[in-house]
């Protein structure tokens, strides 16, 4: 038993991908869970989208997934999470604000 719960704890520290990194920004997920969410980490949020924005505006493609991944298109949200991590890939400073950040929110969720 102690080592389902050790792989459950492991699983759940661990980075988020880009795809859960994009899912986190623009989908309101579970309407309880961004009840619970504090000003404080709905902020985070929106500094990480609008960083993720500033990156993407080079690129009329990532520009468009961008914008129709947050009107719901789940399509496009795949877009974005395969733009986000080129973009992380290529970019290691940007890759670590934004892992800074999300390692801030996973806190903040946990």
């Amino acid at each position: 038993m102690k080592h389902n719960i050790y792989h459950l704890k492991s699983y759940y520290m661990e980075p988020l991908t880009a795809s859960a990194i994009a899912t986190l920004v623009f989908t309101k997920m579970l309407e309880k869970t961004i009840e619970k969410f504090t000003e404080a980490t709905l902020a985070k949020i929106k500094v990480l989208r609008d960083k993720i924005w500033n990156k993407f505006r080079v690129n009329q493609e990532a520009v468009t997934a961008f914008v129709e991944a947050e009107k719901g298109s789940s399509t496009n949200l795949d877009k974005v999470a395969v733009y986000l991590q080129e973009i992380m890939k290529s970019d290691p400073n940007f890759a670590q604000e934004v892992e800074k950040l999300v390692g801030e929110i996973q806190q903040d969720i946990n």
